[in-house]
């Protein structure tokens, strides 16, 4: 094989002929936000010549979970096969990574957003400001967000992905660069050559990478002002004969010169090898978002879906935000600290004095937390349907008052229910007569004695 037959991608596009003749006006118009609706343009690609350069820009997070804008090229549709049915028919997939040792490559199928448009509110500075706004923030990797009262700014939509044309792409194919680092590599060569205006699309992409959009109102703790057309990785799949066969005859078509090489039992191993680490590393970022994501304070709309409204209504607020304290405590707990959170709400009202917003409480010390009161918080049942429903609602009845120091009179009470009917146990402190035990005349109880009794019988018990 002759020294000069380009083995890899970079080496292909550098070497080989541009078939557009520098012309690019009318290949990147048709990928920018006034072309026509994203199934067109990704019609318009897989219908060109595969001799035009298919080389794609994505903004996705690298390895350490910082954006990155890496190249995604190649894209082939999979044809099926008379009579044979696979998973990959009619499904688009490209290459993210060059030819490698052994003619390993990385194949990923084409994300299906590639070409919808970005959001429509996201301010950009102009190009004539872009080096002078790089310069004036530092080293930092992004620009924004802007406003519209910032200087040099014009709002700008551009495609979730982004072609590169033909002399550019060794700038960028096979490399893992910052959105800062993109733009002063392809805008210096763009002008130096003085196609700003032919491609003007991609340096449109270019500004819109650089720049961040402001955070949603409500964004949770934690959130990471990410820009516009901010991508998860494309999914690198693990390919069986068929898909490796297709792969295998995108490359032999742009290299021929490929064909007689082989691959020894340890190149295999090493393609497999790497298909592995790319599927990894793309479950490990979906890891990493769904876990952040868990670690996220819930609203008390994820919590209660089907109820918020009632839930709204039921407390006479607007906004889920005007909500109380309690419900955001409730929506951020789990079953078994359901009872503590509405306790620590009652408390702390039970503390306010007159100084307070509420007033003050109408009782010293919190009522009890029954099963019964958060049964009645968690399905919101706050209110009765009717006025004479006293079983509903949140009644006061529904309330046992606690003393100050009502933990051992429980105790006491919860023991008494357990030994003796309830009908013979009144309340301890609604009994007039003092507490005397003594000697029952009336023949004693077969059943055991409670706890520390002695023998002894309650002065209710005797005849």
């Amino acid at each position: 094989m002759p020294a000069s037959m380009p083995t890899t991608y970079v080496e292909l596009y550098r070497q080989s002929p541009d078939p557009l003749g520098g012309d690019y006006g009318h290949w990147l118009a048709g990928h920018s936000q006034v072309a026509a609706n994203p199934g067109a343009v990704r019609a318009a690609m897989l219908g060109a010549p595969d001799t035009v350069a298919k080389v794609y820009l994505m903004l996705c997070p690298g390895p350490d979970g910082r954006p990155r804008v890496r190249s995604v090229f190649r894209p082939r549709q999979y044809a099926p096969l008379p009579g044979i049915v696979t998973p990959w028919d009619g499904n688009v997939y490209g290459f993210a990574t060059d030819l490698g040792p052994g003619n390993q490559i990385t194949t990923v199928q084409w994300p299906e957003d590639a070409f919808h448009l970005s959001a429509a509110d996201v301010f950009v500075k102009d190009v004539a400001s872009m080096a002078e706004a790089l310069t004036e923030n530092g080293g930092a990797a992004s620009l924004g967000p802007y406003v519209v009262a910032n200087p040099n700014v014009e709002v700008v939509r551009t495609r979730m992905m982004m072609v590169v044309p033909h002399p550019y792409v060794p700038l960028v194919l096979g490399a893992s660069l910052t959105p800062r680092e993109a733009w002063m590599r392809l805008s210096t060569a763009i002008t130096a050559d003085n196609r700003m205006v032919a491609c003007a699309p991609l340096l449109d992409w270019l500004r819109v990478a650089c720049t961040v959009r402001p955070l949603a109102e409500h964004a949770v703790a934690g959130a990471v002002a990410q820009s516009p057309v901010y991508h998860l990785p494309p999914v690198a799949v693990v390919p069986d004969a068929a898909l490796a066969q297709h792969s295998w005859d995108v490359v032999i078509a742009d290299m021929p010169q490929l064909l007689g090489a082989t691959r020894s039992q340890e190149q295999h191993l090493m393609h497999a090898v790497a298909v592995l680490q790319q599927t990894q590393i793309a479950s490990a970022t979906a890891s990493a978002l769904t876990r952040a994501e868990s670690r996220a304070p819930k609203r008390p709309s994820s919590k209660f879906p089907a109820t918020i409204d009632v839930l709204l209504r039921q407390t006479g607020t607007a906004a889920e935000d005007d909500l109380a304290d309690v419900w955001h405590s409730l929506a951020n707990a789990s079953k078994a600290e359901t009872r503590g959170c509405i306790d620590a709400a009652l408390r702390a009202r039970a503390r306010e004095d007159a100084t307070s917003p509420n007033g003050a409480a109408a009782t010293a010390s919190a009522p009890l937390v029954t099963k019964e009161v958060v049964e009645r918080f968690t399905q919101q049942r706050l209110y009765s349907t009717s006025p004479d429903d006293l079983e509903e609602g949140m009644q006061l009845f529904l309330f046992a008052p606690g003393p100050l120091h009502h933990d051992a009179e429980v105790r006491v009470r919860t023991n008494c229910m357990t030994w003796y009917p309830a009908a013979l146990c009144p309340p301890l402190w609604v009994t007039s007569e003092p507490w005397r035990p003594r000697r029952s005349t009336c023949r004693r109880r077969t059943s055991p004695s409670p706890p520390h009794s002695n023998g002894t019988v309650w002065p209710w018990m005797s005849t």
